[in-house]
């Protein structure tokens, strides 16, 4: 994931259902995700995989600040599979 170009955006799946992302207080000046949820519980990954959002009615919600957390989805098992693989881990 990347910095948010919206405050909320939400996109029509293929399948009907919604999927809303939210980035609170988003700016020029606050560009770094401090932490995030799925559908109100916590999320550590920095990636979301399609089996994630696939079903719809998912809300991603970013907090943004103007600093980077180092903490946030660092862990080794936060990378995504494909980086996971690439690495060995």
């Amino acid at each position: 994931m990347g910095s948010p170009l919206f405050n909320r955006v939400t996109l029509r799946m293929g399948n009907g259902k919604d999927l809303t992302i939210i980035a609170h207080h988003n700016s020029g000046k606050n560009i770094y995700i401090q932490s995030a949820t799925l559908n109100g519980k916590h999320w550590n990954k920095p990636w979301f995989g399609h089996a994630d959002i696939a079903q719809g009615a998912r809300t991603p919600v970013l907090e943004m600040e103007p600093n980077p957390n180092p903490k946030w989805g660092s862990a080794p098992d936060a990378a995504s599979p494909s980086i996971r693989g690439w690495q060995g881990v």
